[in-house]
């Protein structure tokens, strides 16, 4: 019994012992499991943010990420040439000038060479790979065709046509074979044409541009009355050409410009003669009391937003204006601004608004909100500058609002303003039109009569197809790029199909 009873008592002992070294074991556990997530969450947010060890000068730095995807996708992204990876990636890379190689079978390689910020996101995302051997076909042929503009998109062509008797002639590129419309012109459209007078020389023909869903484009004539000049307006709905819509007669005002506001056709901008600024009704016949006077021309952004030059008490001046507000604000105002070309545009870049003002060879940048009643202080500051080093001939801003070209007849430089950077000045001498193909891509006809293709900043050059001007597109899902060749008055509509052959 005795036996028995210290057994009872040893073994009680020994299971305390052994208890309170589990329990120190499970504390031990729980305390480096914890240490551990604690770590590894630590490790995850410096590698989310973009720090990351290296390994050559063993200091943690922070990194930048860099996105990619190609056109057409699919294709392999190689990083100071190390092994490729699917375009369909991301990568966090060490900052510094690094370079970028997109490969594709069929297909030219795209390289870039680019210095990587810390911190910050580098989208590759728009390289435009372009086959190796370039399939172009001709499509139609037009006599005698003049102003020829693609709507947005590419989706329709539509020019003057003055072979026999004058027409609108409109080409459907929807289908892959183009349906062409023609519609003669009428001298009953005219505020001031007699029959006999319809096929007199003095009667000039352009097409000027469509709205932004290419529903409907707008055509003016310029002609002589009584030895003055005077310019007839017609809107035209593209699905029913015989009936467009004379501006300048339904208003019963003389007009130097029309913008569209939206795309049904309706709403309109338009500077008078006598240099006011009116919002038309087409469908209301209205027309509302002048936003701005003693405007020479302006541009609209969106649906609400006008930029313009004026002159006023002999200053040259450049504005703002925006629906809603009382009056228009002057940006800048220069008695000796008529020398220096001055140019002013408004568009918009990743939540705010910019205001691009070029004076002489210098751009001058502000961002900032417009949204207000008026343009206070806060609301939009003046940023910075960038210069082309001489007189800049003309200012466009790609269609996603980032890049800010600055040109004249010899070459470009853009500004970036995801980067904040000025892209090396791209030769242009002897190119005889210039413009954007899509939101990273400009278009040019060189001197020699091709059709270029290259980046924002001049890089990945190609040489498409044999070109004479007019206007080039993008279109049908982006498989095609359209340009137009002349020859001895014959117009050619071509097609380079962007997809290499399987």
């Amino acid at each position: 019994m005795q036996a028995l009873f210290y057994g009872i008592i040893y073994a009680g002992m020994y299971s305390r012992k052994q208890r309170k070294k589990e329990l120190i074991h499970r504390v031990l556990v729980y305390f480096v499991m914890t240490l551990s997530t604690l770590t590894l969450l630590a490790f995850l947010s410096f590698t989310v943010i973009g720090y990351q060890f290296n390994l050559e000068t063993r200091e943690i730095e922070q990194a930048g990420l860099v996105q990619f995807h190609s056109s057409p996708s699919g294709a392999m992204v190689s990083i100071d040439g190390a092994k490729f990876e699917n375009t369909a990636t991301k990568k966090v890379i060490s900052p510094g000038v690094h370079s970028f190689t997109i490969k594709k079978p069929g297909y030219s390689d795209w390289r870039k060479e680019l210095e990587i910020k810390p911190g910050k996101v580098t989208w590759l995302n728009y390289a435009r790979l372009v086959p190796k051997e370039k399939k172009v076909e001709s499509i139609l042929k037009i006599k005698d065709i003049r102003s020829v503009k693609f709507s947005p998109s590419g989706k329709y062509l539509t020019g003057i046509k003055l072979d026999g008797k004058p027409s609108i002639t409109l080409v459907d590129l929807t289908n892959q074979k183009p349906q062409k419309t023609e519609q003669p012109i009428s001298h009953k459209w005219m505020r001031h044409c007699s029959k006999p007078q319809e096929k007199s020389k003095n009667y000039n023909w352009s097409v000027v541009g469509w709205d932004w869903d290419a529903e409907h484009f707008m055509v003016r004539c310029n002609y002589s009355k009584d030895k003055s000049q005077l310019n007839d307006w017609l809107l035209f709905d593209r699905r029913n050409l015989d009936k467009p819509v004379n501006i300048s007669r339904l208003f019963h005002i003389d007009i130097k410009q029309v913008e569209f506001i939206n795309s049904d056709g309706d709403g309109l901008y338009v500077l008078r003669d006598n240099g006011d600024i009116n919002k038309l009704s087409v469908k209301n016949k209205t027309m509302s009391s002048p936003v701005i006077s003693n405007v020479i021309d302006f541009d609209i952004y969106g649906a609400d937003t006008i930029s313009y030059r004026g002159i006023k008490d002999g200053k040259n001046l450049a504005g703002v204006w925006r629906s809603g507000w009382s009056s228009p604000v002057v940006i800048y105002s220069d008695v000796e601004s008529q020398k220096n070309q001055v140019e002013i545009k408004v568009s918009h870049y990743f939540h705010k608004d910019t205001i691009i003002l070029k004076v002489g060879d210098r751009v001058r940048l502000w961002r900032g909100s417009l949204e207000a009643n008026e343009l206070v202080a806060d609301a939009i500051q003046y940023k910075e500058s960038f210069v082309l080093g001489r007189p800049i001939a003309d200012v466009s801003v790609s269609g996603n609002g980032r890049f800010i070209l600055a040109s004249d007849k010899r070459g470009f430089v853009t500004y970036d303003l995801e980067r904040h950077t000025v892209s090396r000045e791209v030769d242009m001498e002897g190119s005889k039109h210039v413009g954007w193909l899509d939101d990273y891509h400009i278009w040019q006809i060189t001197e020699d009569g091709w059709l270029l293709m290259q980046e924002f900043d001049g890089s990945n050059s190609h040489d498409l197809m044999r070109a004479s001007g007019f206007d080039v597109a993008l279109g049908n899902s982006e498989k095609y790029i359209y340009g137009l060749k002349s020859s001895g008055g014959l117009v050619e509509l071509k097609r380079l199909h962007m997809q290499a052959a399987n």
